[in-house]
């Protein structure tokens, strides 16, 4: 699992066949249409992502993200 900043990209194939997670946060200011349905564009938005296979040579990832001041 890797914690801090979060990649721009993530190999999804690859995290999927190993299930794997991601965690870290991204800037506020990086979201854009996120930030403009706020007040407050400072901050960070926290990110938990899980990758796995799923049917059919698909993939499946599942996040939950908050926004906390």
């Amino acid at each position: 699992m890797s914690t801090g900043p979060l990649p721009k990209q993530v190999n999804y194939r690859k995290l999927a066949q190993e299930t794997g997670k991601l965690e870290g946060f991204i800037r506020l200011d990086q979201c854009e249409r996120l930030a403009g349905s706020i007040l407050e564009t400072s901050g960070e938005v926290q990110v938990k992502l899980s990758f796995r296979k799923a049917r059919k040579h698909r993939f499946l990832v599942v996040g939950k993200t908050d926004v906390s001041g």
